[in-house]
């Protein structure tokens, strides 16, 4: 391996480790934020508004390098708004949260642009996971109402891959879905199991509700 490809695979490796730094902190943000949100009605409405602004922004920003020079010209000035908007509505956010708590709280993102540009469209992207997790829950969760249906087609399965195309041709489920039912476990069945899946898909839509 020559020097320069060496040199190019440690950039590669040190990007990954920052963009894995990174989304750690975004995650727990997403985390402290959400929390907040879900038992006080002003943090609800502080989240609800940095989504929408998040929105907007991630969507121009999104497209940006497909735009015209004459379009990058003409839509900077709203793109830096927004930016701008999003910021500040994260700091209102920030300052909120520590009047509640009476706890200071330093966060890496503040004072960096960039960074909080890429928050803004972790957060947007927040909600995908959480519709994505929330689809495999109510896969999982139809399986243990239905439980005899799921013995008798796996029973009757030659393999793993027929049980999930039998899942997704019979019943509709995605592969991610019909993978998940498959990968279930016996104690899944379990009342104390089934109550913990419905705490959490409350727990979920709960969550989910503060990105309308």
């Amino acid at each position: 391996m020559d020097i320069k490809t060496m040199v190019k695979l440690y950039k590669e490796l040190i990007v990954e480790k920052i963009q894995k730094s990174e989304k750690k902190v975004f995650w727990q943000i997403c985390d402290k934020f959400t929390e907040i949100a879900k038992k006080d009605p002003e943090a609800e409405k502080l989240f609800k508004r940095m989504f929408r602004v998040a929105e907007e922004y991630v969507t121009l920003r999104k497209k940006w390098k497909d735009l015209s020079e004459a379009e990058v010209c003409r839509r900077n000035a709203e793109r830096n708004e927004l930016h701008d908007a999003f910021i500040l509505l994260f700091y209102e956010m920030v300052e909120y949260i520590e009047i509640q708590t009476k706890e200071t709280w330093e966060q890496e993102l503040c004072g960096n642009r960039r960074w909080m540009g890429d928050f803004a469209e972790y957060f947007v992207q927040r909600k995908e996971i959480l519709e994505e997790r929330m689809d495999i829950l109510a896969a999982l969760e139809w399986a243990q109402s239905h439980s005899n249906q799921v013995m008798y087609l796996l029973n009757a399965s030659y393999d793993l891959q027929q049980a999930k195309n039998e899942l997704i041709n019979q019943y509709g489920f995605s592969m991610e879905q019909a993978q998940a039912i498959c990968d279930q476990r016996m104690r899944a069945f379990l009342v104390i199991e089934k109550q913990r899946l419905s705490d959490e898909i409350c727990d979920l839509q709960i969550e989910l509700n503060l990105f309308e």
